[in-house]
């Protein structure tokens, strides 16, 4: 198999959330792949996902750290860094700094969401708001953008 045969044979095993998740025949796939291909900062972001899926966090993080390495701009690797950092790490600092680059280099929706969410957790609460403003924010009206503006406003990342 080739990259994107890889890349598409696990994209449609890829647990839906719906039923059983069996992860241990697509995890021994996602290690076929990056031994096949180990420069490619698309497997290594997708073995990161699995593993997270499979609370195997630690190896998560070297998953991402191994594809930031191929791929230094890419948002969406520093946008999974920087939820794994803060979410299971609880290192905010280290989120911090994955999700600025992230917007820096993309500005997604889920980077604008995880910096607000991150910045309120740690006291900075009108700098959240204000990233994820209906007036300034370029996602405001994204569904998950909405959403943790609303949860801020609720206080329930306080």
């Amino acid at each position: 198999m080739n990259e994107q045969d890889y890349i598409e044979q696990i994209w449609s095993l890829w647990p839906t959330g719906e039923g059983e998740r069996v992860l241990d025949p697509i995890l021994e796939l996602s290690e076929a792949a990056v031994a096949q291909f180990p420069a490619s900062a698309e497997l290594w972001q997708m073995r990161g996902d699995l593993l997270l899926l499979d609370e195997k966090f630690h190896g998560a993080m070297e998953a991402y750290l191994l594809a930031n390495s191929l791929s230094p701009h890419d948002g969406e690797i520093l946008e999974s860094m920087g939820f794994l950092y803060d979410a299971v790490f609880e290192q905010p600092a280290d989120a911090e700094e994955c999700f600025r680059k992230a917007l820096a280099i993309e500005a997604t929706p889920n980077a604008y969401a995880g910096l607000a969410r991150l910045l309120t957790e740690t006291g900075r609460k009108d700098e959240g708001l204000a990233l994820i403003a209906e007036t300034s924010c370029p996602h405001s009206s994204h569904p998950d953008v909405a959403a943790v503006r609303r949860e801020i406003e609720e206080g329930l990342w306080d």
